[in-house]
């Protein structure tokens, strides 16, 4: 319903389910568009076909309309279409005059400006992404026969794939070409629609955001290729514009690489940023048609829409342009805590009571505790912690069609439990003694305790006898002698925890 999707759609070779990032009421209409990008594959035979429609609320699962799928004119990719370089060179047709048996040859011929090496490897060969059979190459016709190891039948789709390891270089100047072929049991040549190779220009290869939030702090990486004639000298400079997004000069954090096979070279550069703009000077020599990353940190993306970035060097000073979208914000949860009582060092003594609110009110909250991300619930309702004594991590973050927000966590110590302490002497609550001196011992009772999930045993060492502080052992026994008064004397033993 005109409103993109915040996360790729998955699932298997021909199922594709997603989640709506629209809200769609009782009898709505509904219109899902794939458009090219998406790289949906048309079906390999020409014949009438359905689509099939389900939800998770309309499980039961509702046919298209037949739509039909017709013979086109035969395809010729050729990556990359730029002028003098080594490509990859793929034909895609309909079989539609008979089926082609194992061992049948198909033939091909290329345009004589396209420049076929001497000796062809049949290993570089596919058709329908299988090697070939065999392959035979001839550089002084430019014509190749190729013999795939399967038989294909009539109304199937033919892929033949060259590829670039076959060193097939294109035409050394700008021009359109097409390329022939004719299956073994074809009467004559057929030809693939025209292709432009072009001059190589500088160009915007891709643009990658994380994440790619409205507001969010973010990574730009940017890839893009210099032109033929767009190599840099030292001390030249390439310029970014990036429209309506904020780049905080203070943290902003840039790194240009050169990408050699995959390989990537950190470039020495010196970065000034003006406003949505950044400057970067080269301190080396950059050749032409070097394809280069630009990294930047700490960029705030602007609210959700759709922008451009543009760039432009020294030496090709036409602004080049691609398009990036920013989707919709993260939803944000926030926790909130009720009720309970706080005693010493930060224990409740009394648990309190859990609750989270979300910036999306749509947005779905999820918790799990001391880092076990395997035991991930769904929060529902607010909920009064368990009584016990423990100390616990509790995690939690927001999710919905558009990301999920970075874990939080907040700890909680609670301890309702009271320390024990056994009194060894005097045995007696109440007891007559004739001297003067009386020893006091008794023993504090270890308690366990849960640590992240881990149970642990602890003792209690802060004892008082009559508001005096003793030392306790290692295994909780304690003893101290009183001197005495010829009088009623009242002796209080008081056993604190961490919590009080």
């Amino acid at each position: 319903n005109g409103k993109i999707l915040g996360k790729a759609p998955n699932g298997t070779k021909n199922l594709i389910n997603f989640t709506t990032p629209v809200e769609i009421p009782d009898n709505g209409k509904v219109t899902v568009i794939f458009d090219k990008k998406a790289g949906l594959i048309n079906p390999n035979k020409i014949q009438q076909y359905q689509l099939e429609v389900a939800t998770s609320i309309d499980t039961e699962w509702v046919k298209s309309k037949p739509y039909s799928i017709q013979r086109g004119v035969a395809i010729l990719e050729v990556e990359p279409a730029k002028v003098n370089r080594i490509a990859q060179y793929k034909i895609l047709f309909v079989l539609d005059n008979g089926k082609l048996n194992k061992g049948n040859g198909i033939l091909i011929r290329f345009p004589k400006a396209v420049i076929l090496p001497q000796k062809i490897s049949s290993n570089c060969v596919l058709v329908n992404e299988k090697p070939v059979f065999a392959a035979n190459f001839n550089s002084s016709t430019n014509e190749a026969v190729v013999f795939p190891d399967a038989e294909i039948l009539i109304g199937e789709s033919v892929e033949i794939t060259f590829t670039k390891k076959c060193g097939i270089k294109n035409p050394k100047d700008p021009c359109q070409i097409k390329m022939e072929f004719k299956p073994q049991n074809y009467d004559s040549f057929e030809e693939t629609q025209a292709i432009e190779i072009v001059a190589g220009k500088l160009e915007i290869n891709e643009i990658k955001i994380e994440p790619p939030n409205a507001y969010a702090l973010a990574k730009y990486q940017i890839k893009f290729l210099l032109g033929d004639n767009g190599g840099l000298k030292k001390e030249q400079n390439i310029y970014v514009i990036i429209k309506l997004a904020e780049i905080i000069e203070t943290k902003v954090e840039a790194k240009l690489e050169k990408l050699d096979n995959e390989i990537a070279e950190i470039i020495p550069t010196e970065i000034k940023i003006d406003k949505s703009s950044l400057i970067i000077t080269c301190k080396t020599d950059i050749a032409p048609a070097t394809s280069l990353i630009l990294s930047l940190d700490n960029i705030a993306n602007p609210s959700s829409n759709t922008y451009e970035l543009s760039i432009k060097t020294d030496t090709e000073p036409e602004l080049v342009s691609a398009s990036y979208t920013i989707l919709p914000p993260l939803p944000k949860a926030e926790i909130n805590i009720s009720g309970g009582k706080i005693g010493r060092a930060g224990w409740y003594t009394e648990p309190p009571i859990v609750g989270f609110s979300c910036s999306d009110p749509e947005a779905k909250i999820f918790i799990f505790w001391d880092g076990k991300e395997n035991q991930i619930i769904e929060y529902s309702r607010e909920m009064p912690l368990e009584a016990g004594q423990y100390i616990a991590k509790l995690h939690y973050y927001a999710e919905n069609p558009y990301g999920k927000m970075p874990p939080k966590m907040k700890e909680f110590k609670i301890d309702t439990e009271k320390p024990i302490v056994i009194i060894d002497s005097p045995k007696e609550a109440t007891s007559l003694t004739n001297t003067s001196n009386l020893l006091v011992s008794g023993r504090v009772t270890a308690m366990k305790t849960v640590i992240y999930g881990q149970d642990t045993m602890t003792i209690d060492k802060m004892v008082q006898v009559n508001g005096r502080q003793i030392s306790v052992k290692e295994t909780g026994e304690f003893q101290i002698e009183l001197t005495l008064k010829n009088e009623k004397t009242q002796i209080i033993i008081e056993v604190q925890d961490e919590a009080g």
